[in-house]
């Protein structure tokens, strides 16, 4: 198990390095977002230069400069943004973060396209209000550029981890129910082994009808090996051999009774859920002519699997590793919705699955 996780952990490692080189490559859908964004900013600017404020029709040559300064210094942005991995910080660190880099590719862009006014086109002298204008300009700009850009990045990040997340998680299930069964078969087949020697001492003919039935239990054991889940009537072909299995072994000295509503049949349960209850109750309980009951029902909406067998909860309070595991499995399986426990009441050991 310890193996199976550490190798579950390396694959989450490798998944976040290809994941970060895929958003490293820009997509398509982000060179046409950016794109059309900037190039319709550039028909703005001319639009208002040119037509509503200032008639400057030398608008339409350095408008489409300046948006091309902007749409390069986007592409610097996100390169960095990604570079420094802002958007995995702290949200306070994060939003200082790109403010300060708003700021300072405003800086850069406002001083750049500034020196550019000022060098190629002469009827323009330099001021320093107009760098400080542009800068502002850019700053709010970029600032928007980057919130929107950064707030898709981190849904989409989001949405990749809680992607990951969940693959974890159904890997850890698969790789915890896989241990579970290494556990429970050689459990299960060394107890047939030895009922089938113990019934070729005593009674041949009994022991090929039991040879019959571990057949039987080993073909559903090999069958639904691969499966997380079974339904309680699949469940009941094992139980019904199993318990065949062990009349033949005890003779009449145990009396089996099995109440199953029809209604509960679909039930969906892990693999030998209820014979691993009849194996405990047989295992551990004072059934020496005693009842071994076996219930199925429905009590106040809670689906209800419970084996009842005389006993006493001293002599068998130690969980042994097959009920533990089965109480893991039903947690894998339902969550908080199913609960496992063994109880004692007037010499009556009780062993109560619940399923809300």
């Amino acid at each position: 198990m310890v193996l199976n996780s550490q190798k579950l952990k390396k694959n989450k490692y490798m998944n976040s390095i290809n994941s970060t080189d895929k958003i490293l490559k820009p997509k398509p859908l982000f060179w046409a977002l950016n794109t059309s964004g900037w190039f319709f900013m550039t028909l703005v600017n001319i639009t208002f230069q040119t037509k509503y404020f200032t008639q400057n029709f030398e608008a339409i040559y350095y408008s489409f400069f300046v948006t091309g300064i902007g749409f390069l210094v986007s592409l610097l942005a996100r390169f960095l943004i990604l570079k420094w991995h802002i958007i995995h910080k702290k949200i306070i660190v994060m939003i200082v973060s790109l403010f300060v880099l708003s700021f300072v590719l405003s800086i850069i862009s406002g001083s750049t396209i500034s020196f550019f006014i000022v060098t190629f086109i002469s009827s323009i002298d330099f001021e320093f209000s107009t760098l400080i204008s542009a800068i502002f300009n850019f700053n709010l700009v970029f600032f928007i550029w980057i919130l929107l850009y950064s707030t898709s990045l981190f849904v989409s990040n989001q949405q990749h981890l809680s992607e990951q997340k969940l693959k974890l998680s159904l890997q850890l299930k698969e790789a915890e129910l896989n241990n579970l069964r290494k556990q429970l078969s050689p459990h299960f087949l060394f107890n047939a082994i030895n009922n089938i020697r113990t019934l070729i001492l005593i009674n041949p003919e009994s022991a090929r009808d039991a040879l019959l039935n571990v057949s039987d239990l080993l073909r559903y054991a090999l069958s639904y090996q691969k499966k997380n889940t079974v339904t309680v009537i699949e469940e009941m072909e094992i139980v019904e051999g199993y318990i065949n299995l062990n009349k033949i072994h005890l003779g009449d000295t145990v009396n089996f009774s099995i109440n199953l509503e029809t209604a509960l049949e679909g039930l969906k349960i892990p693999p030998m859920t209820i014979q691993l209850l009849i194996e405990n109750a047989i295992k551990h309980g004072k059934i020496m002519n005693g009842r071994i009951t076996l219930n199925i029902k429905t009590e106040q909406s809670k689906k209800i699997i419970e084996v009842i067998n005389p006993g006493s909860l001293k002599s068998s309070k130690e969980m042994g590793i097959g009920l533990a595991n089965l109480k893991q499995r039903l947690q894998s399986m339902y969550g908080e919705k199913a609960s496992f426990n063994i109880t004692e009441l007037n010499g009556l050991i009780t062993a109560k699955i619940e399923i809300v």
